[in-house]
């Protein structure tokens, strides 16, 4: 039992046949090999490997069933890999009671090998681990609390019975532990288990970014940054942990690493009974949640809270596989790939019109200790150069929408089934924002994200130019109608909360550092580097992108026949994104049809402004902690300016207005965003049109008498008032005047200023109640709840809950010189409201819309526009 075993005859030539084999009672260590087999696992932990445990050892589609036991199965070629106990020659290590079940790890060969096999893997009874691997697998959970992982391929999954984790693509599942080593469980008694989501690609190219005009004049930058599936954003460090320089200009080695990423599935997930948790990833899923309560994303999901929490923690990176032949030998790769997870993830500017504060803020907050388990388990860090040097990854970019459709969240329709689910149409993030208390650091961490902000603006204009130059000039043709997050969701029956695109969900705000006063100024300042880092990074990429603007538009000038004297946008593509179609189905449900915002927590007396005075540590260290950093600013800044002006050369990339007469306007993409039908059918239903933000907090006591009663509220009222300033702080302004200010060089876009503005078609639902009494709210809503902690069930009484959180009218969007508000063709928050059966409240809130009561007695608002208000039985407001 001590023994290793290897398969030794792996090719097809080696008289290999279709097999049948029975494992029958014990813990059996089962290769199927070469050809079509029949694997019956039996009694007992099994390990079972459709395929070989070496590399490109040839496997065919196998049908494999564990049984009863704890069964760990790969379809193709992997390892897997068990001890034994210490002092023991027969008896495994096991964990603890009451999971008692053999320890596995394993490794799956098909990022190396690519053997895949379209595979049909039952776990059976028992609790146990499945991965189909590469190929169209059906994956079966059977009984028990499985972990089932589809891996690439177009995968159809079955939970069964249990609470189980099902993964569409890549991606793996670690359970956690108590402080003694006991399993932690869930409130359902479920061994908790926390996920790692996974990209697999390889490098296609590498661009340096620490200076412009490049030392390399290369013709294809604008297709390799704008087509790239996705951008690495590096900075190198050598092994003392200082920034690598360039020889010839002395600036730190900041490049973009170009990825090709492997293309996505379309998969099925049913969970069926139990508590499960399901990821659909990237592509068009169909996902079902069966019956008890479960939790779907139907795209990613992200949660980095630094403690415990009910939620799974959910991290993601990215594992990259090989080196294509344009950067042979410049990195040093693990035998298995090596994975990054860049903190940071930039995602095309049009998405934000879906979105009214842009968050997440997931970069610069404190996070779980789940994070270094996963580091660890799967080496997750830097990439490492050919001189042995970190090339350490400080962010991911997807660039625009045309060319990224793969990369962006897709189509699914999801059925949460019975039971009380928590929906996400396409990616869930969660996490504690930092409040960090000093301004510096603060300002540090607006400056990276207004130095994205402005990275991604220059690409937004690049990307429509590069389009132009692609059609007119090489004759390229990509599809005119792209569709994408365009979700069906149903929510069964059960009380659930529907988000039709992206979810967020805040936990308790972390006021300052949670360090002491010994450490602040260390960790305060390390924070503080990481994000001026960033920044510089961010910046030096913008300065790639506006080189690249530069190149597209001097060929369109060469290419042009003259001056151009009737503007017309060229209408090459028409956008469709998160137009979703959501249903609540029976119960009382809560609806969003676009951005959704949880906040959670306890409500305590702490408030944002008075971070310092409650953090226990002495005013005299945040005193002198705040001077070092200014001081600290003034010189980023200083280093930063220097490096714009040495390396960053711009003085002779500009055009005379004769010039840019000769070519387009870089007129946008016609869009259709966020056009929602929302149903909620039977049940008192809450919903909301477009942006939605809830706050759910907890008393940690139950307040005694009317003094702590009404310090309890002004507790709340603080809270939930410091938390809408919090979201507030990115709202969307009406033009991009403030952030355009921030260009260090001239801008090519926007060159026909208001005269290039096109029709949008946005924010225009059509929202239903159905049965029961509903609330139905055409754009946004604010709402506060307060649970006692010790009986969650009974709600605090809260006679005018504070939160009301502004500027999510589309309207006000940055739409100046992009979309015209005006156009007779513009169609912005037009909704139409029908309260249908029962008694119902109707607001239209924004713009002209459609407001009917329905049968019933209902309380009936147009807001604000030119509203059509109708009522018809009833008794009627």
């Amino acid at each position: 039992m001590d023994k290793n075993v290897r398969s030794l005859f792996i090719t097809a030539a080696d008289g290999a046949g279709n097999d049948t084999i029975f494992g029958n009672a014990g813990d059996d260590f089962i290769f199927g090999q070469q050809g079509a087999d029949l694997i019956e696992g039996n009694e007992g932990d099994d390990d079972i490997i459709g395929g070989h445990n070496v590399l490109h050892g040839v496997d065919g589609n196998d049908t494999i069933h564990g049984n009863e036991g704890a069964d760990v199965i790969l379809g193709d070629n992997g390892e897997i890999t068990r001890r034994l106990l210490e002092g023991h020659d027969d008896q495994w290590e096991k964990y603890p009671a009451p999971f008692a079940d053999v320890i596995r790890s394993l490794q799956r060969f098909d990022d190396i090998d690519f053997v895949q096999g379209d595979d049909e893997l039952h776990g059976d009874a028992g609790e146990d681990i499945i991965h189909g691997q590469r190929g169209n697998d059906l994956i079966l959970g059977g009984d028990n609390d499985d972990e089932l992982i589809g891996d690439l391929g177009d995968d159809s999954i079955q939970g069964n019975a249990g609470n189980d984790v099902l993964i569409a693509d890549v991606g793996y599942v670690v359970r956690d532990f108590n402080k003694d080593g006991s399993p932690r469980t869930n409130n359902n008694g479920s061994w908790h288990r926390d996920v790692f989501l996974e990209e697999v690609a390889t490098i296609s190219g590498r661009i340096d970014m620490d200076r412009t005009p490049l030392r390399n004049l290369d013709p294809e930058l604008a297709a390799k940054l704008i087509e790239s599936d996705m951008l690495l954003l590096t900075g190198e460090f050598n092994s003392q942990g200082n920034k690598v320089n360039n020889q010839d200009n002395g600036a730190w080695n900041t490049d973009v690493l170009l990825l090709d990423v492997v293309p996505s599935n379309n998969d099925n997930l049913q969970g069926g009974d139990g508590d499960d948790i399901i990821f659909g990833q990237r592509g068009n899923d169909i996902l079902n949640g069966g019956n008890q309560d479960d939790l779907i994303f139907g795209d990613g999901a992200v949660n980095q809270m630094p403690f415990k929490t009910e939620l799974p923690h959910v991290f993601n990176g990215v594992r990259i596989i090989g080196l294509e032949a344009a950067v042979a030998g410049q990195f040093q790769l693990g035998e298995f790939g090596s994975v990054v997870a860049p903190a940071i993830h930039v995602l095309p500017e049009e998405l934000q019109l879906n979105d009214p504060f842009n968050l997440p803020n997931l970069w610069g907050n404190v996070v779980s200790d789940t994070q270094v388990e996963f580091d660890n388990l799967l080496d997750i860090g830097s990439l490492q150069n050919a001189s042995g040097n970190e090339v350490r990854p400080f962010a991911s970019v997807i660039t625009d929408v045309v060319h990224h459709k793969d990369m962006l969240p897709g189509g699914d329709q999801i059925d949460g089934a019975a039971g009380d689910d928590l929906i996400v149409g396409d990616t869930g993030s969660v996490y504690s924002p930092l409040l960090p208390g000093i301004q510096s650091v603060v300002d540090a961490h607006q400056g990276v994200r207004d130095s994205f902000d402005l990275a991604m603006h220059t690409a937004g204009s690049l990307t429509l130019d590069l389009e132009y130059l692609q059609h007119s000039l090489q004759g390229e043709s990509d599809p005119y109608t792209l569709v994408l997050a365009n979700d069906n969701i149903v929510g069964g029956s059960g009380t659930d909360i529907i988000i039709g695109d992206d979810g967020l969900i805040l936990g308790s705000f972390i006021a300052g550092p949670p360090v002491s006063a010994g450490d602040l100024e260390n960790v305060s300042l390390d924070l503080f580097n990481y994000l001026k880092d960033a920044e510089r990074i961010a910046i030096d990429f913008e300065h790639v992108l506006f080189e690249a603007h530069f190149q597209t538009l001097s060929t369109l000038i060469a290419n042009s026949p003259g001056p151009i004297t009737n503007q017309a946008t060229p209408d090459l593509h028409r956008l469709v994104i998160g137009n979703d179609t959501l249903a609540g189905g029976n119960d009382g449900d809560l609806l969003v049809g676009d951005h959704g915002t949880i906040v959670t927590g306890f409500a305590t007396n702490a408030q944002f402004d008075l971070l310092q005075s409650n953090s226990g540590i002495p005013a005299a260290a945040w005193s002198s902690v705040t001077t070092q950093l200014n001081n600290q600013l003034a010189v980023r800044n200083s280093q930063l300016n220097s490096h714009v002006t040495a390396n960053h050369n711009q003085a002779n990339r500009n055009f005379t207005a004769g010039q840019l007469a000769m070519i387009p306007w870089d007129f946008e993409h016609r869009i259709s965003i966020g056009n929602d039908g929302i149903v909620g059918e039977a049940g008192d239903d809450l919903i909301v049109g477009d942006f939605g933000q809830f706050s759910f907090l907890a008393l940690a006591k139950t307040p005694v008498g009317s003094t702590e009663i009404s310090n309890r509220q002004q507790d709340i009222n603080k809270l939930t008032t410091d938390v809408a300033h919090f979201l507030e702080a990115n709202h969307h302004q009406l033009d991009y005047d403030a952030l355009e200010s921030l260009y260090r060089h001239v801008s090519f876009g926007q060159r026909g200023g208001a005269a290039q503005e096109i029709a949008v078609i946005m924010g225009n639902d059509t929202l239903s109640g159905g049965s029961g009494d509903d609330y139905i709210l055409g754009d946004s809503d604010s709402v506060s709840v307060t649970q006692l902690y010790e009986t969650p069930s009974i709600r605090f009484d809260e006679p005018d809950p504070d939160f009301r959180v502004e500027y999510q009218d589309r309207s006000a969007f940055e739409l100046h010189e992009h979309y015209s508000r005006t156009a007779p063709s513009t169609l912005i928050g037009k909704d139409i409201l029908l309260g249908e059966e029962d008694n119902d409240y109707l607001l239209g809130q924004y713009q002209d819309d459609t407001v009917l009561g329905g049968p019933g007695n209902d309380i009936v608002f147009g807001g604000s526009g030119n509203n059509t208000v109708s009522d018809t039985v009833g008794t009627n407001d």
